[in-house]
């Protein structure tokens, strides 16, 4: 096991030839766990080139480990022809490839929605399809790139751990209710590998006219802050954050299996012990009330750090009397020994 960490440590798909590619994902699999022989998975396809190489890689590796493989499109309209096209590429290459696919149109009242919601829309939708074919897990096509330009992402809009830690090769979640296995098996790969991949394999995928405009912040830290921290600072600066960005998930994950404080949570708030809170150390009080906070609203709509510190400022003073804080989103309350959380209604 020490060899095959170390090998994927140091090993870019493309250090041997392209063959490796398929191997470096397959050792993947093997040093996380991502599936089984004779597992379901489905593919997250938007017809951009990473998830058209992906769906290209695991259609390959199924021949090989009995593995069923669903693609699972979402046209979003939001392009025009453009949207039309990528669905026709995934579709077309879905019948070349003999493997299923699933699409999904979105309403047209549906548009000028927020990237969170088109985010939730089409999570929601590759859950539905995973339960519908029974599926084990769901495989999204982010890679190293997008692991770095993610942690820069959520730095410089301040973030906690969760926002920083941002992506992982493997993670369990709950999406529309049901529980359904993420799984990244390109994470440890780079943008250029992936164009490499799709060349060599003539694999047709769409562009997203939008990915070229700095008007948003994204594609500002790819087109114009990457490049320069590479040329400036560090010229593994891709893989340093990735590094970076790795590291603070495995100690978000520790957080998350060992911090341990009893609380009471339905639908619109959290209530727990003062006293239990005021016994953990600083750092799991404000991964504590990160999470408890996050469970009521999304984490970039409330104040984060600073609205945090004023709740544990709360917690912590000695007036023996009854606080309340409210913001625009949530009722902050100390009565006595109990701490509740509310949404503010």
């Amino acid at each position: 096991m020490r060899l095959l960490i170390a090998y994927l440590n140091t090993l870019s798909p493309y250090d041997l030839q392209m063959k490796n590619f398929t191997k470096y994902v397959q050792n993947t699999n093997s040093l996380h766990g991502l599936w089984n022989r004779g597992d379901t998975i489905v593919v997250g396809a938007s017809g951009g080139r990473d998830s058209m190489c992906l769906l290209h890689v695991l259609s390959h590796i199924a021949n090989k480990e009995g593995l069923t493989i669903v693609a699972a499109h979402v046209n979003h309209g939001l392009r025009g022809a453009s949207s039309d096209r990528d669905q026709k590429i995934v579709e077309d290459f879905c019948v070349q490839l003999n493997i299923p696919c699933e699409t999904l149109v979105v309403d047209a009242s549906k548009k000028g929605q927020s990237e969170d919601q088109w985010r939730t829309i089409r999570r929601d939708f590759f859950a539905r399809v995973s339960s519908d074919y029974n599926a084990h897990s769901v495989a999204l096509g982010h890679h190293k790139n997008d692991h770095a330009e993610t942690l820069l992402l959520h730095l410089l809009r301040g973030s906690g751990l969760s926002g920083l830690s941002n992506m992982s090769v493997k993670s369990a979640q709950t999406i529309g209710g049901s529980p359904v296995v993420l799984i990244r098996p390109l994470l440890g790969v780079k943008r250029e590998d992936i164009s490499i991949y799709c060349t060599d394999y003539s694999i047709e995928f769409g562009e997203d006219e939008t990915n070229s405009s700095t008007d948003f912040t994204r594609n500002k830290i790819r087109m114009m802050l990457l490049p320069y921290l590479e040329k400036n600072y560090n010229t593994e600066i891709i893989d340093t954050l990735s590094r970076t960005a790795q590291s603070i998930g495995d100690d978000y994950a520790f957080l998350s299996e060992n911090v341990r404080l009893s609380y009471v949570n339905d639908e619109n708030s959290v209530s727990f012990d003062k006293q239990e809170f005021l016994a953990l150390s600083p750092s799991a009080q404000r991964f504590f009330l990160r999470s408890a906070v996050g469970s009521l609203i999304n984490e970039g709509s409330y104040g984060g750090f600073g609205l945090i510190e004023e709740f544990r400022k709360a917690l912590l003073s000695k007036k023996n009397k009854n606080q309340t804080i409210q913001t625009n989103d949530l009722i902050f309350a100390v009565k006595n020994a109990t701490v509740e959380i509310t949404l503010a209604i």
